[in-house]
């Protein structure tokens, strides 16, 4: 991915750019991006797509110590995919029962480093195939690169970016 399309200025507008391609290039229904503020335990959603924001009010804040997808990335530092609603009731019993709807979903870290940034959470319809393609694979973590480079850089220079 690398570039992301026309040139942008402010990190959050960066971020947006970069959810919006690793949509389009994954053909995912829905994305949220979560940041992980220096020092701090819980992931702050900072992107939305695909979904009214009401809707996504229940994960505006995922402590990392949550028996989620996002959190289980962010502290593992690696992919997590469910590929079906028996994978997510078996993996994660919670959350299963309160999106008891078919949906496959992808979970990746953002790292500069070593040091954790935040997760990307994508989401598609029921209908998708039990495994991610290599296309989608390779999306996810490049985009997963650019947030995390979007972020790297802001704290390089000094600026705080917002979520949620």
């Amino acid at each position: 991915m690398g570039n992301v399309g026309p040139v942008v200025d402010s990190a959050e507008e960066r971020l947006d750019a970069t959810v919006a391609c690793a949509v389009r290039e994954t053909g995912a229904a829905v994305a949220m991006l979560y940041l992980l503020p220096p020092g701090e335990s819980t992931l702050r959603l900072a992107v939305l797509a695909g979904i009214p924001a009401e809707i996504a009010d229940p994960w505006l804040r995922v402590p990392l110590s949550a028996p989620i997808p996002v959190s289980d990335a962010v502290k593992d530092r690696h992919l997590v995919w469910l590929g079906s609603q028996e994978e997510l009731a078996r993996r994660y019993p919670r959350p299963a029962l309160v999106l008891p709807y078919r949906f496959a979903l992808a979970a990746a870290p953002l790292v500069s480093g070593t040091e954790a940034l935040g997760g990307l959470v994508l989401l598609w319809p029921g209908s998708h195939p039990a495994q991610l393609t290599p296309q989608e694979r390779a999306a996810v973590h490049d985009c997963c690169g650019d947030a995390a480079r979007v972020l790297h850089e802001a704290r390089e220079r000094g600026h705080s970016v917002n979520a949620g």
